[in-house]
């Protein structure tokens, strides 16, 4: 499988692309990541990634940066993508841009591209965004329903509104391994709406919320459903 975080709004794109990482990592724990970057490519390296296995699953997860801004790495690509597609290891690339031509080979071939472009200034301050974590914390079925169809009426992408609601749930399964908030990598504002979120949940079914927005990530990519879809029927379910 092969994904590509891209576009001119460097840190969403890189953001994404780190969760994206992360929410995998989440759901197989012992895969292992290797990493690429333009500096270290070589075809040898990149052929053992392609075709090797892992020492404790047979899957592994293959983080590059600015990978194709060398020749080689990117005669390498055009070499294999297919291979690279139709992979079970998990290729996630960022780069900076693509270019036209670029993109359309790439998405014909059956890359999934995740392009992120910076919004103008006067939406760049809506926060309403932010209603999505705080209603799946709340734990309100039709609040969240009623958010997340109006952040995608907006034209919040729907790849935006899930991370929100898979931010909130990291978070409250964060707070609920630590008895106290300085342990904790968040802000202490986060922490404290986190923990009191946690308080409609609870421990086990906080674990359980994270692995089934992992889930519906994941299943909605494989089997082409549309993420905006599955993210509404999701929030009637909680």
């Amino acid at each position: 499988m092969l994904y590509i975080y891209f576009g001119s709004d460097i840190n969403k794109s890189q953001l994404a692309w780190r969760k994206m990482a992360e929410a995998v990592k989440i759901k197989k724990p012992d895969a292992e990541i290797f990493e690429l970057t333009d500096e270290n490519f070589s075809d040898n390296i990149a052929d053992e990634l392609l075709y090797g296995q892992g020492l404790f699953v047979p899957k592994h997860i293959v983080l590059t940066k600015r990978l194709l801004q060398s020749p080689e790495a990117e005669k390498w690509l055009e070499n294999n993508l297919t291979r690279v597609v139709q992979a079970e290891h998990l290729f996630l690339l960022w780069e900076e841009k693509l270019s036209a031509p670029q993109k359309k080979k790439l998405a014909k071939d059956g890359v999934e591209l995740k392009e992120f472009e910076k919004r103008a200034q006067a939406e760049a301050k809506d926060t309403f965004i932010f209603s999505i974590g705080d209603a799946l914390g709340a734990r309100d079925r039709l609040r969240l329903w009623k958010v997340v169809a109006t952040a995608l009426v907006k034209g919040y992408e729907a790849e935006e509104v899930f991370w929100q609601m898979f931010g909130m749930a990291k978070n409250m399964a964060l707070v609920s391994r630590e008895e106290s908030d300085q342990n904790l990598p968040l802000h202490p504002f986060v922490a404290k709406k986190a923990r009191g979120y946690l308080r409609n949940w609870g421990d086990d079914e906080v674990s359980n919320l994270l692995g089934r927005l992992v889930a519906l990530y994941h299943d909605a990519r494989r089997e082409s459903r549309e993420l905006d879809v599955a993210l509404e029927r999701f929030a009637l379910e909680i």
